[in-house]
């Protein structure tokens, strides 16, 4: 992506950290999946997170729609859920890397957006070695696996 093509509004953090995802897909149940997820970096839009084990068919309905999904991450005793939307899903070696982008944007998800970004900050501030804020932390992520 160029920097004309960035949509983006605000910085991106890198960071490192799990957190639970849980995506509706209506043609399965409309019970939400949960699966446990490593955000590796965040922004006031979205989030970009990696999930190891979605099974190949979730993987294949993820890739061909926008879904829907919620976010629950935990900083310092607190809680935020956030709804959003799976707007990219990208293979990665048996994985899968998905880019969120918050949705609704109210005063509850403005908090649990500023909860979110407290936590991927401490995650920088726990790393020994520096994060990148880019796209590409994917891959140290799926090397650090």
């Amino acid at each position: 992506m160029t920097p004309e093509e960035d949509r983006r509004q605000s910085p991106r953090i890198g960071c490192r950290f799990n957190a639970e995802l849980y995506i509706l897909l209506p043609e399965e149940t409309f019970r939400p999946f949960p699966y446990m997820v490593t955000v590796f970096n965040v922004s006031e839009g979205g989030a970009m997170v990696k999930c190891p084990n979605i099974p190949k068919d979730i993987q294949k309905l993820l890739a061909t729609t926008v879904r829907f999904a919620r976010l629950a991450v935990r900083s310092e005793g607190r809680a935020a859920k956030i709804y959003c939307r799976i707007i990219r899903a990208t293979p990665d070696n048996g994985a899968i890397i998905l880019a969120l982008d918050y949705d609704p944007r109210d005063a509850e998800a403005e908090h649990a957006i500023e909860i979110i970004t407290e936590r991927a900050k401490a995650s920088r501030r726990e790393q020994s070695t520096p994060l990148p804020d880019d796209e590409d932390s994917a891959e140290d992520v799926a090397k650090s696996d």
